[in-house]
């Protein structure tokens, strides 16, 4: 398994469509293939 790119668990890893850093379900939104710092970013 990857390691996330955010909390650094092994587990299954998802690519942001934004900025490309590799995340796990716990850092981001999978469904919207957007990590927790882009879904931030989207909401201002």
């Amino acid at each position: 398994m990857k390691e996330c790119g955010i909390c650094n668990d092994k587990t299954t890893i998802y690519k942001c469509s934004q900025c490309s850093i590799e995340f796990c379900d716990k850092c981001g939104d999978p469904v919207e293939m957007l990590c927790e710092y882009c879904l931030e970013e989207d909401e201002i």
